[in-house]
């Protein structure tokens, strides 16, 4: 891969895996097939290549850049840039919804989140949210869309409807990471700040008893069942195994070097 590795995404087959590099503004294509995961596409993007997301077909791969404010999409068959979607301020977390229709783009530079039409490749409406909004997040059901805002402590629920925020949700030093179980019950929200992950319950918007790991969570990922949350611990060097039922973690794996944004994928079957 080339250098600072950022952002990551797995293609829905399982077959390929994205990753941004954002020191030289490139995005490396793995190919999972091998134990090391070879790289056999280099694509170059924009500066500071950030977040990386997979459309649900997996036709397609959107990474914001921040450094030159946009978002570049690849294609999947030919791993080559098809289109540049302009507008952006510091583009960093990206999410597509699962119908495929529209990409979320968090706008760290100007407290914004815009909303792309996947059809058009075009910036279609910008949500007002906090301060540096860095991680987005969509709930299956497609009727809400979670954003950490890092400079203000505060996540933004959005309404995908009305394209406005209907909730915001405080109490937290520094959000970082956001993920959403399967179910779509549940949010968790990493807060380096303080070493929390907290739990959201996404019916009330409600924050339950946070789960703490001792040192600084930055980025999370749930496991395709929902029973687990990985979170990455930069400082430590580490990826947390969070236990959702139990809300303990379970596993502390080591042997990274400051590990930054996870992806989970399904488990593939030979034949």
């Amino acid at each position: 891969m080339g250098p600072a590795p950022t952002g990551v995404a797995v293609r829905p087959d399982g077959l390929r895996v994205y990753v941004s590099n954002s020191g030289d503004g490139t995005l490396s294509v793995l190919d999972t097939s091998t134990p090391t995961g070879t790289v056999v596409a280099t694509v170059v993007v924009g500066s500071t290549p950030w977040g990386v997301a997979v459309s649900p077909a997996g036709q397609r791969v959107y990474v914001s850049n921040a450094g030159s404010g946009t978002v570049s999409v690849i294609d999947t068959a030919t791993d080559t840039v098809a289109a540049t979607i302009t507008g952006f301020t510091q583009p960093r977390g990206l999410a597509v919804k699962p119908s495929g229709t529209e990409l979320f783009v968090a706008n760290s530079g100007a407290g914004t989140v815009g909303v792309v039409d996947t059809s058009a490749n075009a910036l279609v409406a910008t949500i007002p949210v906090g301060t540096a909004p860095d991680t987005v997040a969509i709930r299956p059901d497609l009727l809400r869309v979670y954003v950490s805002n890092a400079g203000s402590g505060t996540v933004s629920v959005i309404n995908t409807a009305a394209r406005a925020v209907a909730a915001t949700i405080g109490g937290f030093s520094q959000p970082r990471g956001v993920a959403v179980n399967p179910a779509g019950t549940e949010l968790y929200v990493a807060d380096p700040g303080t070493a929390l992950v907290s739990v959201v319950n996404t019916t009330t918007n409600a924050v339950d008893q946070p789960i703490d790991l001792a040192t600084s969570p930055w980025y999370l990922a749930a496991s395709p069942d929902g029973t687990l949350v990985y979170a990455t611990k930069t400082d430590d060097g580490a990826l947390a195994a969070i236990n959702t039922a139990s809300r303990m973690p379970t596993h502390h794996i080591v042997g990274f070097a400051g590990p930054f944004r996870v992806a989970t994928s399904v488990a593939r079957t030979s034949g």
